[in-house]
């Protein structure tokens, strides 16, 4: 929207969104399937081929443009909201795949880009106040499904659900995100002397649980080589998801601006066997693993505030970046059998993940300045791999469980700039990092206290001719907290930075409580922290004196703590 005028008022809105709603499924259920009739047949060596892929795309755009009026109100927003569900099941079926492979796939591959821009300028010169406000918001709530699963008779504890004479199997699910861009503008500008601005730009992506799961539950599975679970979680190359707020406000008298920028991130990603009528057999390998690649999450909030025409002018600004991060990564053998001729593996992983937030703000008035900025990270990483209950794991030339986090980066940034030249100037930076961090590799129960002795719910890990491992590592983590603050005035300055990082848990924990391993090549327990560095900066700059100041101070404050567990052991 447009509006313009001289005089008088004048107000402009307009508002974007989409919403889209999708089921995206590829199932077989309660199917008796030959390998010699094809679905969806991609080879002369695939007996069935069951593949659901989402790929959407949403972009929504709002502009408010309004100039000229003495009372001038410019707002837009924007907004997309995707619920998918992409599934490939096979469900309460036999399958006699004649020697090719069987094959399920679920993907779903989403961008949404949300851009919010709101202008509102008055060359008024007999006052007026002027707003400007934007918002722009993505939201996400995914599940990519890919599994076989059975029935079980209660009498014979038989399940109906049976793959036969495949030559391979995978199951695999996958969410890989191109772009999730959340973007807002406010400008705001009078220019009398005797006007007043308030100006606004929020920022949200929130995506509270999508979840990725790859699994089989309560079947049978044979095959003549390879049988792959997977389930993955991924950013493309080029991508992030990323929520960006800028405000910029100028008036004569007054002036009240902000910046919103918050990230909400909590996925899912789960592969697993389960189940007590669940039996894999493969004359290969059979890999179980779940896996988090190159997730960037980044938040940055930006404000300009000024009212430097006027003797009393007063200018307020805040800027606040915030990023709520919880992964959860699971790959895991419960009450189910697994025997495969070459390796068993069992692998968690979360590698390379980065959430960067960046606040800055800047004021600038007359009389009175007071702006802040706060850049938070609240971090939760969850990553496990496990075998439990009376699972019966048998790899001929090796069974490993591996737990590993890969080069994780968490930066939080703040700085602030605050002057009068006539008055009082106050500013601060406040750049926090919350962090919990829980990796474990682990047989039988996940801690001692649901650990006994008798034997009931112990698992089994065997292998005939080589190795069982059992490992938990971390490498190469960056925490980082910065918070700069400057301030000048005339009459009075007080400025300052608080920088914390609060590493409240981090383990890395490897065990055996319960259950028999054994190898005939060893038995390795193990788990590592590795070159981790945790670093917190402040600053403060006082330019008082160029003010001709009567008086200045300034403060910081640096809080760098950490709680660690790093163990491995058996019982």
């Amino acid at each position: 929207g447009k509006g313009s005028s001289t005089t008088g008022v004048e107000l402009s809105g307009t508002v974007a969104v989409n919403q889209f709603n999708t089921d995206t499924s590829a199932d077989a259920v309660k199917a008796a399937i030959s390998g010699t009739s094809y679905i969806t047949s991609t080879s002369a060596d695939t007996a069935l081929s069951i593949e659901a892929t989402d790929n959407s795309n949403l972009l929504a755009f709002a502009g408010a443009i309004d100039l000229g009026a003495s009372y001038t109100l410019g707002v837009a927003a924007a907004v997309n909201e995707l619920e998918n569900k992409a599934s490939a099941t096979i469900e309460n079926s036999s399958v006699n795949a004649g020697n090719g492979d069987v094959t399920l796939a679920a993907n779903i591959n989403p961008e949404l880009n949300a851009f919010a821009l709101g202008v509102a300028v008055s060359d008024s010169t007999g006052g007026g106040v002027v707003t400007a406000g934007s918002g722009a918001a993505n939201r996400t709530d995914l599940a990519a499904d890919a599994h076989i699963k059975g029935a079980v008779d209660e009498n014979s504890g038989a399940t109906d659900t049976t793959i036969k004479n495949a030559y391979g199997i995978s199951v695999a699910a996958d969410i890989t995100y191109t772009d999730v861009t959340a973007g807002a503008g406010g400008f705001g500008v009078q220019q009398s002397p005797f006007s007043a601005d308030f100006g606004a730009a929020v920022a949200i992506n929130d995506m509270p649980g999508d979840t990725v799961k790859a699994y089989v539950e309560d079947a049978e599975l044979n095959a003549n080589s390879d049988i792959i679970i997977n389930a993955q979680s991924a950013m493309d190359t080029t991508g992030d998801i990323l929520a960006l707020a800028v405000g910029l406000n100028g008036a004569g008298n007054f002036s009240l601006g902000g910046s919103v920028a918050k990230n909400t991130v909590k996925p899912v990603t789960e592969a697993y066997v389960s189940g007590a009528s669940s039996q894999l057999t493969a004359a290969g390998d059979i890999s179980i693993s779940a896996s988090e690649k190159d997730l960037v999450v980044a938040a940055g909030a930006g404000v300009i505030s000024a009212a430097v025409q006027a003797v009393g002018g007063a200018a307020i600004g805040a800027a606040v970046s915030t990023n709520v991060v919880d992964s959860k990564v699971m790959a895991f053998v419960e009450q189910a059998g697994v025997t495969s001729d070459g390796d068993v593996t069992i692998q968690a992983d979360q590698k390379n993940p980065q959430v960067i937030t960046v606040g800055l703000g800047g004021e600038d008035a007359t009389n009175f300045a007071l702006g802040g900025s706060v850049a938070t990270n609240d971090v939760t990483q969850t990553t496990d791999a496990h075998v439990s209950g009376n699972s019966q794991v048998s790899g001929g030339t090796g069974v490993s469980v591996n737990s590993t986090e890969e080069s994780p980066t968490i930066v939080a940034a703040a700085g602030n700039f605050a002057a009068s030249n006539k008055g009082v100037a106050i500013g601060a930076a406040v750049p926090t990092n919350t962090i919990n961090r829980e990796l474990r590799a682990y047989v039988g129960n996940q801690d001692s206290d649901s650990f006994t002795d008798d034997g009931a719910d112990g698992a089994s890990l065997t292998s005939s001719t080589g190795e069982v491992e059992i490992k938990a590592i971390r490498t190469e983590s960056l925490v980082l907290a910065v918070g700069v603050s400057g301030i000048g005035a005339d009459s009075f300055s007080l400025g300052g930075s608080v920088v914390t990082n609060n590493l409240k848990s981090s383990t890395v924990d490897a065990h055996v409580w319960g259950g028999k391993l054994d190898g005939q090549k060893g038995v390795k327990v193990y788990a590592k922290d590795t070159n981790a560095t945790q670093a917190a900066g402040a600053g403060n700059l006082d330019l008082s004196y160029l003010f001709q100041s009567s008086g200045g101070s300034g403060s910081n404050s640096v809080v760098n703590g950490r709680e660690f567990e790093d163990k491995a052991g058996d019982q």
